[in-house]
């Protein structure tokens, strides 16, 4: 009898053994999938940091060139975001608020200037020149250099404050300096574009 009670006691003691180490290893699996999407997030930021940095730079070559009154086909690169579109959803749980509000609005900012640039391409290679399309080809052009900027500005902060990111200290005042010196950069490139010329500015642009 003792022998039978033992018997099941060791057979029940295994099934809850095995069910633990079961659910031990899917969670260890679960775990080091969710830091492993966090970690490649994190690297595909910091790579798009230098995407975006180029990308401003492409744009002001092409503010310069619009205030010139010539056209040019270049134009900003698409940044790869293939972990944000396709993992961001199984990460965002793991992230704090902060974190998910800073993701979400440096994507977003990415995502939009990429379809204003498309929108950008299409109204260069219109022909004739058309005072409308001119107008709306100058507005849209501001409004992604804006947006840009403010990427650059916000995946900086993140990488620099990733742990203890607070997403409130990029509103209020330092959002109104941001937009001054936004502002203030955009002026300076407009006035140097007048001073140097079309020539300099084209030569600048291929030793850049």
């Amino acid at each position: 009898m003792n022998t039978s009670i033992n018997s099941a006691i060791v057979a029940l003691a295994a099934v809850v053994a095995g069910w633990f180490l079961g659910e031990t290893t899917g969670f260890l699996k679960k775990w080091w999938s969710v830091h492993n999407l966090k970690k490649s997030l994190f690297v595909e930021i910091e790579d798009a940091l230098g995407w975006m940095k180029r990308n401003k730079i492409t744009l002001e070559h092409i503010i310069q060139l619009t205030v010139l009154k010539e056209r040019t086909e270049i134009a900003p690169v698409k940044v790869p975001t293939h972990i944000y579109d396709n993992h961001f959803p199984e990460i965002s749980p793991h992230l704090t608020k902060s974190q998910r509000v800073s993701y979400n609005s440096i994507y977003n900012l990415m995502h939009l200037s990429y379809q204003d640039v498309q929108r950008l391409i299409e109204l260069a290679r219109a022909q004739p020149y058309d005072n409308a399309k001119d107008k709306e080809f100058a507005t849209i052009l501001e409004s992604t250099y804006y947006n840009v900027c403010t990427a650059i500005y916000q995946i900086q902060y993140h990488l620099a404050n990733y742990k203890h990111l607070n997403v409130n200290e990029l509103t209020g005042e330092h959002a109104k300096q941001l937009d001054n010196d936004i502002l203030n950069r955009l002026n300076k490139i407009i006035s140097e574009a007048k001073e140097v010329g079309l020539e300099e500015l084209k030569r600048r642009h291929y030793e850049t």
